[in-house]
């Protein structure tokens, strides 16, 4: 849900309150995964034994600015960071512990689930998916994201 649509239910003295944080991932690899996440399960199957030229031609014929998920509204209101803090999906374990020690909660590992898993059948890294079109569509459409993580689309 958008940031300021939770504003707006929650009220300006709770969300004052409240610490406020969201998961980020790196922009390549949350593109790949999206990718695979809106392939229909034939193509999935499909794919899962073509060869590798033929998944990057479909992914390079599918980047476009309308089909990547882009998220920053539920992040930002306008051009300001809403929230107080970020999880990275790349170090999910201890950033959670982190948030959990900070709010005084007990923290348990073990209740992450993992989900979506099954969707991306490939284990090629993120970065071979990408020519040079597709690396700058992703560049121009998380520009904030990779302003301000350390996040490159390189294995």
């Amino acid at each position: 849900m958008p940031a300021e649509i939770v504003r707006q239910r929650v009220g300006n003295e709770v969300w004052k309150r409240y610490f406020k944080f969201c998961a980020i991932r790196n922009p390549y690899d949350k593109t790949v995964s999206h990718f695979w996440w809106q392939l229909p399960h034939e193509k999935r199957a499909e794919f899962r034994s073509a060869d590798f030229s033929v998944v990057r031609a479909a992914f390079s014929a599918w980047a476009s600015p309308g089909s990547f998920p882009l998220d920053q509204q539920v992040f930002m209101i306008g051009r300001e960071v809403a929230v107080d803090g970020f999880i990275r999906y790349e170090c999910l374990r201890t950033d959670m512990e982190q948030v959990c020690i900070r709010l005084g909660i007990p923290w348990s590992p073990g209740r992450l689930g993992q989900y979506k898993a099954e969707f991306r059948v490939r284990k090629e890294h993120f970065s071979e998916y990408y020519d040079h079109r597709s690396e700058e569509l992703v560049r121009s459409s998380y520009s904030w994201e990779l302003a301000n993580f350390p996040y490159r689309c390189e294995a």
